[in-house]
């Protein structure tokens, strides 16, 4: 929602941006899903954006070319990446991964920092 301050944010880091991802949020996951009807400042917002940034010679590390730039999947909890963003992201690159405004379960092969990170109904 807030490309500029990304793109900041991401070359303050040391990162440099190569593409993004457009995930394509759906009402659900049947037949009949629609597209989402969310907020926006101009218009109704059917997508998020993920920065994809690297450091170095990252291109010498992607594991599949063949990963395209946009995915369909259901909306789910406020703020909670779909899977297909993670299994995605584990295609593109071995590692190391990070996820900044993590919610939900941890999960292997990721450093998750976030304020509801590892929030699930068993926790405490």
């Amino acid at each position: 929602a807030m490309p500029e301050e990304a793109l900041f944010v991401c070359r303050a880091w040391g990162f440099e941006p190569k593409s993004e991802l457009v995930w394509v949020k759906l009402t659900g996951s049947g037949e009949d899903s629609k597209l989402c009807f969310g907020m926006g400042r101009y218009v109704r917002a059917a997508h998020e954006t993920c920065l994809v940034a690297a450091r170095g010679k990252a291109s010498q590390r992607i594991r599949d070319r063949g990963v395209r730039s946009v995915f369909l999947a259901a909306r789910g909890e406020h703020s909670a990446k779909p899977v297909e963003f993670y299994d995605i992201a584990e295609r593109l690159f071995p590692g190391p991964r990070v996820e900044l405004f993590a919610r939900g379960v941890p999960r292997p092969g990721w450093e998750q920092y976030g304020r509801e990170a590892w929030a699930s109904p068993e926790s405490p």
